[in-house]
């Protein structure tokens, strides 16, 4: 969402997934974010159901078969924070916005960049800019106070 001010917007993006929570916010940027609890199950179900580019699956099955699961997810979390960074979300197909699987990467005037989460977790900081994200500050919080 961008909340405009006077003469500056505040890009603002937040999600959820069992337990971890992501919230960005950036000044005069359009930003999302996507958290996702990866599940074996889960990403073998994703893989067939459409929403991946045909492009994305080649690259995708080229990966070694333990990397591939993981792969979908990370994937997932980049195509929903696009999409959230837009400010369409799943109106839109998901299959519409290649990403490059890597984790880190552009989709069309989006760079891409891994969110720091606990392990068995994927997340996606997208950010709408001409030149790549470097030095992504995140500050974790916790029941008891900041760390």
């Amino acid at each position: 969402h961008v909340l405009t001010g006077t003469d500056r917007s505040l890009g603002i993006s937040c999600s959820a997934s069992d337990g971890v929570g992501l919230i960005a916010a950036a000044a005069d940027l359009r930003i999302g974010v996507d958290v996702q609890r990866h599940r074996d199950d889960e990403a073998r179900q994703a893989w067939d159901e459409g929403w991946l580019a045909a492009a994305e699956q080649r690259a995708l099955a080229r990966l070694p078969v333990a990397d591939r699961l993981p792969a979908v997810t990370r994937s997932w979390t980049q195509k929903e924070a696009v999409l959230k960074g837009r400010g369409v979300g799943l109106h839109v197909a998901p299959d519409t916005v290649v990403v490059p699987g890597t984790p880190t990467g552009r989709s069309g005037a989006w760079w891409l960049a891994p969110v720091p989460v606990p392990a068995g977790y994927a997340a996606t900081l997208a950010v709408e800019s001409a030149t790549p994200l470097t030095d992504l500050p995140v500050l974790q919080l916790t029941p008891g106070g900041s760390r």
